[in-house]
């Protein structure tokens, strides 16, 4: 069995993306990654309709989280397979941060609480959230091509496996 450490860092308020180089991550260069209105996925399989395959794994339940008002103020490092998490909270997946306390609850009908300027994203106000999880592949897997869906993702995500930077995603409802 392989056993995997997933991290999502998910962004609420932003509202584009860029391409990802190979000299530079996305998370290296975030608000460029994020404010450029050609690309908004990376690293993604083309739309489909919604499927579930006869063998999966879910992976609800208890993931490790760090709330900040900016991405600055997550950990540089948070991906790596042997930061510490220990002092993180945790957090119900699926679930909604506001509704947990974190940030500030926001309704479709109310102003957001920053003046819009797009493509350009807020620095001193952007609601970021960082969760880690382990899971295990199962065995009879082996040799299968192996593809993690995330269902009502908000606004931007950057997803990394073992480490490794994988996927990019902005203003997801399926990813």
């Amino acid at each position: 069995m392989r056993k995997l450490f997933t991290t999502l860092l998910m962004i609420p308020t932003i509202m584009a993306a860029s391409a990802q180089t190979k000299e530079t991550r996305g998370f290296d260069d975030l608000y460029h990654y994020i404010e450029n209105l050609d690309v908004f996925e990376c690293g993604q399989e083309e739309s489909r309709a919604y499927y579930i395959p006869g063998h999966h794994v879910l992976l609800n339940g208890r993931w490790k989280f760090c709330y900040a008002n900016t991405p600055q103020e997550i950990p540089a490092n948070f991906f790596d397979e042997k930061f510490s998490d220990a002092k993180w909270s945790t957090i119900d997946v699926p679930s909604n941060w506001e509704m947990r306390g974190y940030g500030d609850p926001l309704f479709r009908n109310v102003a957001a609480p920053f003046k819009a300027d797009p493509p350009k994203t807020p620095r001193d106000y952007n609601p970021t959230g960082a969760y880690r999880t382990t899971f295990t592949i199962p065995a009879d897997w082996k040799g299968e091509e192996v593809f993690l869906r995330f269902e009502k993702v908000a606004s931007a995500s950057f997803l990394w496996v073992n480490g490794q930077e994988v996927g990019y995603n902005e203003g997801a409802q399926d990813s």
